[in-house]
C-alpha cells in the first residue's frame, strides 16, 4: 500500500513539474526547435491538467466505487468479487458517460478528465475496497 502512495506522489510531482505555461523558459530558448504551430498548442490551456474541474473528477470517481461496493454487498446481497466488478464498471461508465455528454452539449471531450477519472477510480478502489 505504501508503494501505491509513493507512486501517486511521484506521478503528481512529475505532472506538476511538466506543466507548460506561456512564460515557460523552455520555449524561449533557442536550443529547442519549436515551430509556431507547436507553440500554439503549448499555449492552448483551454483544458489544463490541473483545475477545479479535474479535482471534481478525481474526488467523484474516488467516492463512487466504495459507495457502489457498499450498496451491492449490503443491500444487493451480491458476493464481494462481483461487487468489486460492478463498482469499478459503474464508475468507469459514469466517467465516460459524462465526457460523452460534454461532447454532445458543450462540444468538448476531454481525455484529461478521463485520466483524472481513472486516478480517482484507482484511489477509491485501493483505499476503500481492496
Amino acid at each position: 500500500m505504501n508503494r501505491f502512495f509513493i507512486s501517486v506522489f511521484v506521478l503528481l510531482s512529475f505532472l506538476f513539474a511538466q506543466e507548460v505555461t506561456s512564460s515557460s523558459q523552455k520555449t524561449a530558448r533557442a536550443e529547442y526547435n519549436i515551430t509556431p504551430e507547436m507553440l500554439a498548442v503549448l499555449h492552448d490551456n483551454s483544458d489544463p491538467w490541473f483545475s477545479e474541474d479535474k479535482f471534481y473528477h478525481l474526488t467523484a470517481c474516488a467516492a463512487i466505487p466504495p459507495l457502489t461496493f457498499h450498496l451491492c454487498t449490503s443491500y444487493g446481497n451480491i458476493d464481494v468479487n462481483r461487487a468489486k466488478v460492478y463498482s469499478v464498471s459503474a464508475t468507469a461508465l459514469i466517467g465516460i458517460s459524462k465526457e460523452i455528454y460534454d461532447k454532445k452539449k458543450k462540444n468538448h471531450f476531454s481525455w484529461k478528465d478521463l485520466f483524472w477519472d481513472g486516478v480517482g477510480l484507482t484511489i477509491g478502489y485501493f483505499l476503500f475496497i481492496n
